[in-house]
């Protein structure tokens, strides 16, 4: 599986290859007037994690930050979710819709329930050995996807 790189910004003090990072909240307003926001924090989702594979030399000053930002360019990491035993196949493409369990000490509650990439167009790239039961859904499993748009060819 190959993925799309992607240009984006990180602060300094955390641009080192191999670094992870996931974007989980609102983007600030200050944000989405800055110049720099498309390759910034415009081109990332929310609740993807990614990976730091080449730090740049360039560099630009972040006024909301007060220091500055490096370009990088990163990796979108697989999303470990879980999912109906009879949907966990590999390859096949679907959107993500949460589980609406109210049920939180569940150890797959967080694979069933990431909100973040709801309305996802997901692929799913494997599928695990690792089964749950769940109450409410049946049997589920765990596979890992990834956002079609971040997949080549």
């Amino acid at each position: 599986m190959r993925v799309r790189r992607l240009i984006t910004l990180v602060s300094e003090e955390v641009a080192v290859e191999g670094y992870r990072f996931k974007l989980t909240g609102t983007v600030p307003s200050e944000c989405r007037s800055c110049k720099l926001y498309r390759v910034c924090i415009g081109n990332l989702k929310l609740g993807v994690e990614y990976r730091v594979v080449t730090v740049r030399r360039v560099k630009h000053y972040c006024p909301l930050l007060d220091s500055y930002v490096r370009v990088v360019e990163v990796e979108p990491q697989p999303i470990e979710l879980a999912v109906e035993d009879n949907m966990a196949v590999q390859g096949i493409v679907f959107t993500y819709r949460a589980k609406r369990c109210r049920d939180s000490s569940c150890p797959a509650y967080q694979l069933c329930n990431n909100r973040l990439i709801e309305n996802t167009k997901l692929k799913i790239i494997s599928v695990s050995n690792e089964r749950f039961k769940c109450r409410y859904y049946g049997s589920m499993r765990k596979v890992l996807c990834m956002p079609v748009d971040y997949l080549l060819s």
